[in-house]
């Protein structure tokens, strides 16, 4: 939740869920590099604060593809845990404002990410996944309410947790 310039006026950002897909290719036995991408995730933005009683303010869709470094534990083994530390570039777009809220831009925003997840064999081809990010997305809010223009930071920084199958090739 972020100050509008309005006092006490504040947002946040609903949860939101998508379909995501990670492609990694080990550039060695230990060593991954991971390219996440998802369908666009929607948020409702909603007046907290001394706003709160408007509800749903707005809303955007976002795409935050993610690139990782990965290292993997038991690079061998059938149970391969691993760590990954990476940047995430998040566009945002398809952002609308609700009544009394005229318009509302978001930024795109350049962060940080980290992972951890473990690979579990299925067999020698196929294999299920199941991982977790932390993602440093922070934007700049400008919203026109009336006839005020205001400008604020907001934090969005989801948890994304994701399970799936996967192959080698």
């Amino acid at each position: 939740m972020n100050n509008l310039g309005i006092s006490d006026a504040k947002v946040s950002v609903g949860n939101a869920w998508s379909a995501g897909l990670t492609l990694a290719y080990m550039a060695t036995e230990n060593i991954g590099i991971e390219l996440v991408g998802a369908y666009p995730f929607t948020h409702n933005i909603k007046g907290d604060g001394s706003i709160s009683g408007l509800g749903k303010i707005g809303d955007t869709k976002q795409l935050p593809p993610t690139l990782l470094a990965q290292y993997y534990f038991f690079p061998k083994g059938p149970v391969r845990p691993y760590l990954g530390a990476g940047i995430n570039y998040t566009i945002f777009f398809d952002t609308n404002g609700n009544y009394p809220v005229k318009s509302i831009d978001l930024s795109n925003s350049w962060g940080w990410a980290g992972e951890v997840g473990v690979d579990v064999d299925l067999n020698k081809d196929w294999f299920v996944n199941v991982s977790g990010w932390y993602m440093d997305i922070d934007t700049r809010v400008k919203a026109e309410v009336g006839n005020t223009t205001t400008k604020s930071h907001l934090n969005i920084d989801p948890f994304v947790l994701m399970f799936a199958i996967g192959t080698h090739f």
